[in-house]
């Protein structure tokens, strides 16, 4: 690679690699209302944050790479082990909420937090919010594994060894979580968040390693797309919580 390409390229994945915990912090925490209220500024620093993220990688690749990415024909390589992953998560998940954080004052504040959150977003109907969970779950999962796999993981690839590139990709996927994490568990940075966000880096690194070994982002997306679903089931069970 010509080295002003290659330097492009480091600012491109440098620059990629911060912008979605700048985004989450500005309209997660600087532009969040108090309680229940709105902010209409929230809305559009979310739709602005995540339509830059989406070009970005389009215009990196045109410009340094000199083609538009293509669109791949399905293919289920891997779909098994990527849906496995995601219904171990799933169980994972439910196990330690209802064998400890039910019953743990960690998750104490979580059900205002999270109401909050769904008023903020207007998603305060059991429809709507399952409709967004839905648009979530099939949508923003293939966004951030085109986002966090095949742009930064598979870009970072061709300037470094597979550990090094997968554990970067990983630790970017994990940076805007703590942040997600943060808000809700505010209280238990250090007993809470940095575990889960550990956690959440490793998911990010075993997607890398499923998408280096079947080059494809099917699997991954499947097996993202699980956890997703378990986590918008899991903030319903927290509103039955918090209703009750």
């Amino acid at each position: 690679m010509q080295p002003l390409r290659r330097s492009l390229l480091v600012a491109a994945l440098v620059f990629g690699m911060v912008l979605p915990t700048v985004v989450t912090y500005g309209y997660f925490i600087v532009l969040a209302p108090d309680k229940d209220a709105q902010n209409p500024l929230q809305q559009v620093a979310f739709g602005t944050g995540k339509a830059i993220q989406f070009l970005l990688p389009l215009l990196a690749v045109f410009v340094i790479e000199r083609h538009w990415p293509r669109l791949e024909r399905p293919r289920f390589e891997g779909i098994l082990l990527g849906a496995g992953f995601g219904l171990l998560v799933t169980a994972a998940l439910f196990g330690l909420y209802y064998g400890w954080l039910a019953e743990s004052p960690v998750l104490g504040n979580a059900p205002d937090r999270v109401r909050e959150k769904i008023d903020q977003f207007r998603l305060h109907t059991p429809v709507r919010y399952f409709l967004f969970a839905a648009v979530y779950v099939v949508g923003h999962s293939l966004f951030e594994e085109y986002y966090f796999r095949w742009f930064l993981f598979g870009r970072l690839r061709t300037l470094l060894p597979f550990t090094p590139a997968a554990v970067l990709s990983a630790l970017a996927f994990m940076a805007h979580h703590v942040i997600v994490l943060y808000v809700y568990l505010p209280n238990y940075f250090f007993d809470a968040v940095v575990p889960f966000a550990l956690c959440i880096a490793v998911g990010g690194f075993f997607w890398a390693w499923l998408y280096e070994r079947t080059g494809t982002l099917y699997a991954v997306w499947v097996g993202h797309g699980i956890v997703d679903a378990a986590i918008f089931a899991l903030g319903w069970v927290l509103l039955q919580r918090g209703v009750g």
